[in-house]
């Protein structure tokens, strides 16, 4: 997914996972600061997130959407099925909200 950007053009290797990391938060912190967040928020708030924090949300959402751990695990790569059922717990605390029930709420 992520491929390295020669200054001077052309696509390379693989991007070292800290330069996921650096891609990830450089692009939050400019969006950050278009939306008028000033600068020493934008680097607290891109610090909350890291490379990592896609492949959990990814896991998360395809969970609240019902898909099987099998076929997240064959996606995401995991050797082991634990961290999907371990991500998987949020969407199913997300899933039991009690603001999520019918009649519970405005």
């Amino acid at each position: 997914m992520f491929r390295r950007i020669r200054p001077r053009g052309g696509i390379g290797g693989r991007i070292t996972p800290d330069g996921v990391n650096r891609a990830i938060k450089a692009a939050l912190a400019r969006y950050y600061v278009s939306t008028g967040v000033d600068a020493e928020k934008t680097r607290r708030l891109a610090a909350q997130y890291s490379g990592h924090s896609g492949r959990v949300g990814f896991v998360v959402s395809a969970k609240e959407a019902g898909a099987a751990d099998t076929d997240i695990a064959a996606t995401t790569r995991h050797r082991s099925l634990a961290m999907i059922k371990r991500y998987g717990e949020a969407a199913e605390q997300r899933r039991r909200a009690p603001h999520r029930l019918p009649g519970v709420g405005l």
